[in-house]
């Protein structure tokens, strides 16, 4: 269970002892019944669980950085890693899909809200090799999500987050990037 009052007093204390311009969350779980793709099988409390987990606490942090960024004047960034999932016909009805579909719509409707004062964007990388993905370079996920080429590394996740930190990033309030193998080959 999330507890807003938590994340709020470490959040303060935090930004009281460090000079924090950009936020980047990049929360999430991918379980097997998201990989096997049974939404009708799970059972509440997994819903809640990772929709807590990746949309949620996406959602209160974002909230608090904000109010905490435009309170201390830092006209900082805030970047909400979303998902490719987010946009797939099939993965978007798995609760990975739509918490990451959320974080999507979220980040437009906030970006709104401290326009003037803060950017807040986000990002979609498509399938990564990582742990969670339970991908390793050289798979062939060609077939499970429509033809891509390659997996993206974590670097190129981690390389364009850094752009949009940059100031050249600085007019893509409302922005969400969606990023996989062949868009940037």
């Amino acid at each position: 269970l999330l507890k807003p009052e938590y994340f709020e007093e470490n959040i303060r204390t935090l930004m009281k002892d460090h000079s924090i311009d950009v936020w980047v969350n990049c929360a999430g779980i991918f379980t097997d019944t998201d990989r096997e793709r049974t939404f009708s099988q799970i059972t509440k409390d997994q819903f809640f669980n990772t929709y807590n987990i990746n949309f949620n606490s996406t959602a209160l942090l974002t909230e608090i950085v904000a109010k905490e960024m435009k309170a201390r004047n830092v006209h900082g960034k805030i970047i909400n890693v979303a998902s490719m999932a987010a946009f797939d016909q099939v993965l978007f009805h798995t609760v990975y899909g739509m918490s990451k579909s959320a974080i999507i719509a979220f980040t437009k409707n906030i970006s709104q809200k401290y326009k003037g004062d803060l950017c807040i964007m986000g990002i979609a990388p498509g399938a990564t090799v990582s742990r969670m993905s339970k991908l390793t370079v050289g798979d062939s996920i060609s077939n499970a999500v429509g033809g891509l080429e390659r997996l993206l590394i974590p670097e190129e996740v981690a390389a364009t987050i850094a752009f949009m930190a940059s100031s050249v990033g600085n007019y893509l309030n409302g922005y969400v990037a969606k990023i996989y193998a062949y868009n940037i080959l």
